[in-house]
């Protein structure tokens, strides 16, 4: 980036990644906190069960704290692409000070990998919520988001 508009654009590029993985490292962590707070009430966790909308026979105690052990995995496997993200972007800034494309574009490929992998997580996430509601939701959220995403991943761009 040796001109003057090309590292005002990566400036802002960089202030836009790092308030989007900020807010959306937020929302990971809060949703682990939360289901951390209720994997270990026992109480909690026997409401959640009897929360759901179906005659779902696998609402035992013990099986939702196998969801919400899932839930807490997830829901920490996002936070962490977003940390790394925020890792990538760190070292992103001062790569940008070699003025060297070689040594930026790895940078910015780790940085466009974390975020992608933590916004399909988050996605998810927000499918997994409806095992706790039934698990046939579940199953047909879980379908038809992965055709969505499968959709938008290989999408031919049109010129």
């Amino acid at each position: 980036m040796d001109n003057e508009e090309g590292r005002r654009l990566l400036a802002a590029s960089f202030q836009t990644y790092m308030r989007t993985l900020v807010f959306l490292g937020t929302i990971a962590f809060l949703a682990l906190g939360g289901a951390l707070g209720l994997f270990l009430n026992s109480d909690g966790t026997r409401q959640l069960g009897s929360f759901s909308l179906f005659a779902d026979a696998a609402a035992t105690p013990d099986a939702v704290r196998v969801r919400l052990l899932v839930f807490v995995l997830l829901a920490g496997f996002a936070f962490m692409q977003f940390v790394w993200g925020l890792k990538a972007l760190y070292n992103l800034t001062l790569a940008q000070h070699t003025r060297n494309a070689d040594t930026i574009l790895p940078y910015l490929d780790h940085l466009d990998l974390d975020f992608s992998r933590g916004i399909r997580t988050l996605y998810y996430l927000s499918v997994l919520f409806l095992w706790f509601i039934g698990s046939e939701l579940f199953i047909a959220r879980s379908l038809i988001l992965t055709v969505i995403i499968y959709r938008f991943d290989f999408m031919k761009i049109r010129s």
